[in-house]
């Protein structure tokens, strides 16, 4: 499998955006027109890359590279 499973870092726009980063999809505009208040989107896309990171970590050590830079796009994206 290329990437986590949605359920496996919940459901909803936020996460569906973070699943699909990397694949070509303009994703991020959906979560960028929601008006979520940016702070709590900085912290809640700072969980999710420690959730995803730690069971890559733990489970599919080959995938941590592409959490990583996945991270790095993210919180490039939203100044983190």
């Amino acid at each position: 499998m290329a990437g986590s499973a949605v359920s496996s870092i919940g459901t909803g726009p936020v996460p569906l955006a973070f699943d699909l980063d990397g694949h070509g999809q303009p994703v991020w505009n959906i979560v960028d027109a929601a008006g979520f208040e940016p702070t709590m989107l900085q912290a809640y896309l700072v969980l999710l890359v420690m959730k995803c990171t730690a069971a890559a970590i733990r489970f599919r050590p080959d995938d941590v590279d592409r959490q990583r830079d996945r991270a790095d796009r993210v919180f490039d994206r939203y100044g983190i």
